[in-house]
């Protein structure tokens, strides 16, 4: 967490509720799937998972778009606006959102597509 900007020491409680949501959108519905067989892990970070079947595309998609979603939340932490929603961690996490949302957006798009024009 401390990547997305966020104290080592301060503001603890913040940051573990974080790690949390970014762990549920986009570790937990791995290990549903996979269990902890590390392989799959692997073919998911190096992108060779079987794209073609949507549950795979909506593991990785979901995945790279959480993680995504929250770095580029992230960048208007250190920017000087001082408004309340620029505080840690709640860019973090309407980013991770986001970013989920418009990943499964997305995969939703493509297997409509394929539906209709088969």
């Amino acid at each position: 967490m401390v990547l997305y900007g966020a104290s080592a020491v301060a503001s603890l409680l913040e940051t573990l509720l974080s790690a949390l949501h970014l762990t549920a959108l986009g570790i937990l519905p791995l290990i549903c799937i996979f269990g902890l067989h590390t392989g799959k892990y692997m073919e998911l970070l190096s992108l060779e998972l079987d794209l073609q079947n949507p549950q795979n595309l909506v593991l990785t998609l979901g995945f790279y778009g959480t993680f995504l979603g929250s770095w580029v939340g992230a960048i208007p932490i250190p920017l000087d606006w001082n408004k309340g929603w620029q505080q840690w961690p709640i860019p973090v996490v309407i980013g991770a959102y986001l970013g989920y949302s418009s990943s499964i957006s997305i995969v939703f798009l493509l297997c409509l597509k394929k539906t209709i024009f088969k």
